[in-house]
C-alpha cells in the first residue's frame, strides 16, 4: 500500500450498523486511510458517503449491496463472509433454503425483536440487538434481495475473506461465489469483523496498491 490517503467504504450487513467495524478500524489506526462508513438504516437513518472509494469492504450482505450499485462499477470490493448469491435455486444449489427467508419476513412484521435475535443467535453473536425500534420495512427490503436472484450485479475485482466454520455461508457457498480464489480463516465463523479484525485489517491492506 503506498503512502496516499485512500478512501475505503465499510458496509456492514443484514441486521447490523456501523459499529460492527470498530475493531477493524482500531486495528488500522494509523494507516493512511479515510474510513467512511455506510449506515444501511436498520436502527436509524440510512446514510452513505459522497464520493467514489478506492475500495468497498463489504460483510455479509454489505458485499452484495456494493455490487448492486452501478455507480460503484469497478471499485475494487473485498468480500467478508459475502457472496453473491445468497437464496438455493436449481442453478446455485450451495445457497440458503428460501423458506428460511420466507418465515422471517413473515416474523419481522409481527416480532421482529425475536426474528433479530434468532438470526443473531444462529451465526454465533451473544451481543444485544441495539436498542430503539427496528426499521422492520429496510429490513424485509433487504431479506427479499437475499431472497430474489440479482441478475443485474455490476463487474468489479473481488476479494473474498471467508470462516471455513461460518455456520450461515459455509466454505461450499463460498466457492460456489468466488471459486477457489476464497481465503478461508481457520476457525473463523460468519463474524470476521468482530472475531478476527487484525486479519480483516490486514486483507484491506493487501487489497490497496
Amino acid at each position: 500500500m503506498t503512502s496516499a490517503v485512500k478512501t475505503v467504504w465499510l458496509i456492514h450487513g443484514w441486521s447490523y450498523t456501523p459499529a460492527l467495524w470498530d475493531a477493524v478500524a482500531a486495528a488500522l489506526s494509523g494507516a493512511p486511510l479515510r474510513l467512511e462508513r455506510v449506515d444501511l438504516g436498520y436502527f436509524g437513518p440510512e446514510h452513505r458517503p459522497v464520493g467514489r472509494p478506492d475500495l468497498v469492504v463489504g460483510h455479509s450482505f454489505g458485499s452484495l449491496w456494493a455490487l448492486m450499485h452501478p455507480d460503484l462499477a469497478a471499485v475494487p470490493v473485498l468480500a467478508v463472509n459475502g457472496f453473491t448469491r445468497f437464496a438455493a435455486a436449481p442453478d446455485f444449489a450451495a445457497g440458503v433454503a428460501p423458506r428460511g427467508l420466507a418465515r422471517m419476513i413473515r416474523g419481522i412484521s409481527s416480532d421482529a425483536a425475536a426474528v433479530l435475535a434468532g438470526f443473531r443467535a444462529q451465526i454465533g453473536d451473544a451481543a444485544a440487538v441495539p436498542e430503539g425500534p427496528p426499521e422492520s420495512g429496510r429490513l424485509i427490503g433487504d431479506l427479499e434481495r437475499l431472497r430474489d436472484d440479482i441478475a443485474a450485479l455490476h463487474a468489479a475485482p473481488l476479494t473474498a475473506l471467508a470462516g471455513d466454520g461460518d455456520p450461515l455461508i459455509p466454505p461450499d457457498h463460498s466457492r460456489a461465489c468466488f471459486g477457489d480464489s476464497v481465503r478461508f480463516v481457520s476457525g473463523g465463523g460468519h463474524l470476521l469483523p468482530l472475531t478476527h479484525p487484525a486479519v480483516v485489517a490486514d486483507a484491506i491492506r493487501a487489497c490497496l496498491p
